[in-house]
């Protein structure tokens, strides 16, 4: 960079390519969409069994979930200084086909990261705001030394959430919870142990049989499914955030009004002027039409 006078842009968030991003082969072999092409159809995500062979004979080899080859997403909120000192002057943010709320917190954690270094308190909490909108788990990636194992989360192929508390047992009436984070009426959370899970939104919260909007410690559901004591609840949409940031997006969606004319004459530049706001910007091709 510094003989080249070139900037150097860093994937800082989002989801990760399992192979050299853009080399992977196995969507357009499996799929005919290539991933060269921007078209990748995401064949890491899908499930997979591990088999080893013996003797003609393949047996499965037992592994901690189906997605032997899914990657967590890429989180580096708190490396920030280390990519600035390191020469980097653009960070990239993953957000194909993700909710305007996902782009909208996502940039206010990195915003607020490059206008003051955040305190080991304030990242745990911005990574938290992100981890509800999406994550598959968090990984600092290759560029900070993480193994294979810490970059692939073979347990999921989707949406994790944040990791509130368990379900400490159920009657017939109600599941009990412990919740190390406040849970809302409206907010979406999945129950998770083994082989078991469930997701649903939250309608009916409650507080020694009281009814209540929301809670923290000791709380309880209105019991309409069959949960093992243990199970961990995530929090997997947070209603309260959702309102923040749909304030924050219709606030700042700002529509400016612009006029374009385009001009063409036979053996004179085209011409295109911008108008906006009286404000008047004119430009010409450097070819002759």
């Amino acid at each position: 960079m510094a003989k080249t006078g070139m900037e150097i842009e860093t994937f800082v968030h989002g989801a990760l390519c399992v192979s050299y991003s853009g080399q992977c082969l196995m969507s357009s072999v499996i799929g005919g969409r290539s991933g060269n092409r921007g078209e990748c159809a995401q064949p890491c995500r899908l499930p997979y069994t591990l088999v080893e062979e013996k003797q003609g004979k393949y047996i499965d080899i037992p592994t901690d979930g189906d997605f032997l080859i899914s990657p967590k997403d890429l989180n580096v909120l708190e490396h920030i200084e280390e990519l600035k000192k390191a020469g980097v002057t653009s960070l990239k943010v993953e957000g194909r086909m993700k909710r305007p709320e996902y782009v909208a917190q996502v940039i206010s954690s990195y915003r607020k990261q490059l206008d003051h270094a955040l305190s080991k308190s304030e990242l745990k909490e911005e990574d938290k705001e992100m981890a509800q909108l999406f994550s598959r788990g968090f990984t600092p990636g290759y560029l900070f030394g993480a193994l294979p194992k810490d970059v692939l989360n073979p347990k999921t192929n989707s949406h994790v959430g944040l990791l509130i508390g368990e379900v400490t047992g159920s009657d017939e009436k109600y599941i009990h919870l412990n919740l190390r984070e406040t849970l809302r009426q409206g907010d979406g959370i999945r129950l998770v142990k083994g082989d078991f899970e469930e997701g649903f939104t939250v309608n009916f919260l409650y507080q020694e049989t009281r009814l209540v909007n929301q809670a923290k410690g000791k709380a309880a559901l209105k019991r309409h499914v069959d949960v093992p004591t243990g199970a961990s609840i995530y929090k997997t949409t947070d209603i309260q955030q959702m309102d923040e940031l749909n304030r924050q997006i219709n606030e700042n969606n700002r529509r400016v009004p612009v006029d374009l004319r385009l001009r063409f004459e036979v053996g004179k530049p085209a011409v295109l002027e911008c108008i906006s706001d009286g404000v008047s910007l004119t430009m010409s091709s450097d070819d002759l039409v």
